[in-house]
């Protein structure tokens, strides 16, 4: 399996937005984060977004953790998060 999309997530591990960027639907993205949420593989904070590439078997997360919220967007504290995993793990 090997699809690659973007993700955004609110603090209640809702899944506010997935971009496929590969020939695969939205509702296989968000199975995938779904899976990932629930396998407890990314890090939770008020805000997550980021990237999911999944190539040979191994899925690999890059994001950013929204560790406390700012006044807007801009102000935010973020921190940046990358790893990898098979994904016979979730």
């Amino acid at each position: 399996m090997n699809m690659e999309f973007d993700f955004s997530i609110d603090y209640q591990e809702e899944i506010e937005e997935v971009v496929p960027y590969s020939d695969t639907t939205e509702i296989d993205c968000e199975n995938i984060v779904k899976r990932i949420l629930k396998g407890k593989k990314i890090l939770l904070g008020e805000r997550m977004e980021g990237s999911c590439v999944i190539k040979n078997d191994v899925v690999t997360l890059d994001y950013r953790v929204c560790t406390e919220l700012g006044d807007d967007w801009n102000t935010d504290v973020w921190g940046n998060e990358k790893t990898s995993f098979p994904l016979s793990e979730i």
